[in-house]
């Protein structure tokens, strides 16, 4: 039948799909009791040959490209870190906008190089995280926010009733710090260049562990704002400390694939998570 539709022999079928199996590295279609079913990594593929096919198709027909998020149905595919932080995850609003009912969104944790593979091979739209700036032949990148650094405390805190916090006490004081993960990384090696060395009390393999402890602890914990305001709503013994110095900030990228960079859909995509976001 797929011959007869593409008017040509099953035996060109058959090494044009093991041509896509080798490029892809995956067997695309497996065979179930029911009969193929295409796999992950097929479906992500489809969704973005039709885009591809439907830019083709208006160039060759002088049609003008467009993109109408109210209208359109698309399945993007976004990877955002794995040491996430809240804000990061309001691409998932795209999920719940009543005004985008056909639109439909995949969170992924890649890492890096595993998210750059994926951007290359097509099956990935986005990949959000701490990656820096990247513009070259094969990648276009944009800032969409940063990390800005605050330190919080709990009433079991002698810090807490005077809610300050100087470069002495910073560094003196006892720390709860996440074990691994980039972001960690790249925070240490901040703080390390600002001289802001932490004493650490207990290494924790999470930050929702951190979270627990400094609310058990005389002790200090460093996080974005933005989950710090979150948690000082939730828990009313939280609070954050207004240093007297200064902290780093860690910018976040949102990076694609350089071949979209003209691709409706992906604009409005990256404007989408762009203002979603940005700092309240």
């Amino acid at each position: 039948m797929v011959a007869r539709q593409l008017s040509i022999t099953q035996p060109a079928v058959s090494q044009c799909l093991k041509r896509l199996r080798e490029i892809a590295d995956d067997p695309l279609f497996i065979r179930t009791p029911k009969g193929l079913k295409p796999t992950p990594k097929c479906l992500a593929i489809r969704a973005q040959a039709a885009a591809a096919l439907d830019i083709c198709e208006n160039i060759v027909t002088n049609k003008a490209v467009s993109f109408d998020p109210a209208t359109a149905e698309r399945r993007f595919s976004v990877s955002i870190p794995e040491q996430k932080t809240p804000y990061l995850f309001s691409v998932l609003g795209i999920l719940l906008e009543k005004q985008y009912p056909r639109i439909r969104a995949d969170i992924v944790r890649l890492s890096e190089d595993e998210g750059m593979s994926a951007l290359s091979a097509g099956a990935l739209d986005l990949f959000v995280g701490f990656s820096g700036k990247r513009d070259d032949e094969k990648y276009r990148s944009e800032k969409i926010t940063s990390f800005e650094c605050k330190v919080i405390c709990s009433k079991m805190c002698s810090l807490y009733p005077n809610g300050t916090l100087t470069r002495s006490q910073y560094l003196t004081r006892p720390h709860v710090k996440v074990a691994q993960g980039l972001d960690v990384t790249l925070l240490d090696n901040a703080l390390t260049s600002l001289g802001l060395i932490q004493k650490t009390l207990l290494l924790v393999p999470d930050k929702e562990s951190a979270y627990e402890l400094v609310r058990q602890k005389d002790c200090l914990f460093i996080i974005d704002r933005q989950t710090a305001q979150m948690l000082c709503r939730q828990h009313d013994d939280l609070k954050i400390l207004q240093e007297k110095f200064s902290l780093p900030s860690i910018d976040i990228y949102q990076v694609w694939d350089a071949r979209c960079d003209a691709d409706p859909a992906n604009i409005w995509l990256r404007s989408y998570i762009k203002k979603k976001c940005a700092p309240s």
